[in-house]
């Protein structure tokens, strides 16, 4: 309709013109229409509003127009951007021949969005469709770039860094006492390892310098060299 209009085609020939692009079953329907209406003494069809009525008779389901109403009536966006959403009103609204107020469109419109959206519209009064719609698509912009994704946020688990691939398996087998600064001795208790007790004498851990079994020996030794010495000294005296 808009090619004709755009071409300036007069309202005589758009019905001559437009039949030259019929193909296939709808090429064979118009040849046999005109056959039938010249056996008949019916004069041809030439009018372009009478073309449109034999088309939809002929090719539309009998209840086309209640079904792309109630698609109409029942359209909701969902989980579709308000453009996708507004495509699709607007393309049912051209198929049926509706008689529904501006105003009664509009709130049919908006009613249709989601919750959210219809709560941001409720502020305003546009009216007219497309002013519904720019303000629905700017509160869904703004809500996209405010909206906080959750998994961004989600901490990361600790890995902790090892020098080659064969540490890895020897971190797995080490004890968690150990690995948190724990170990267990020989008789089943836990000692710390940050902390371990370790003699300044020898060296060793597990006991402290007073207690060193080492250097009581060396006492033992020292003492006992002592005692010779005294005795040598005691007898060269005499």
């Amino acid at each position: 309709m808009e090619i004709l209009e755009f071409k300036g085609v007069p309202e005589d020939k758009r019905v001559a013109l437009v039949a030259t692009r019929f193909r296939d079953h709808a090429a064979s329907w118009w040849q046999q229409t005109k056959l039938t209406r010249a056996r008949n003494g019916k004069e041809a069809i030439r009018s372009w509003e009478k073309l449109k009525k034999k088309l939809k008779e002929s090719f539309m389901p009998h209840n086309y127009d209640r079904t792309v109403y109630n698609k109409l009536q029942n359209l909701r966006q969902g989980s579709r951007s308000v453009d996708d959403y507004a495509e699709d009103f607007y393309l049912l609204l051209t198929r049926t021949d509706i008689h529904d107020t501006q105003v009664q469109l509009v709130s049919h419109f908006i009613g249709g969005l989601r919750p959210q959206l219809q709560s941001s519209l409720a502020q305003f009064d546009p009216t007219t469709i497309s002013q519904a719609h720019r303000r629905a698509t700017a509160f869904e912009n703004q809500q996209r770039s405010t909206s906080w994704n959750p998994s961004s946020s989600k901490p990361r688990s600790y890995v902790p860094a090892t020098a080659s691939s064969g540490s890895q398996d020897n971190t797995a087998t080490v004890k968690p006492e150990t690995r948190f600064g724990f170990r267990e001795d020989e008789n089943g208790l836990k000692r710390s390892t940050r902390n371990a007790l370790r003699c300044y004498s020898c060296g060793e851990p597990g006991h402290r310098q007073t207690a060193c079994p080492k250097q009581q020996k060396r006492t033992l030794l020292l003492e006992e060299n002592i005692g010779k010495k005294d005795d040598v000294y005691d007898s060269t005296e005499e």
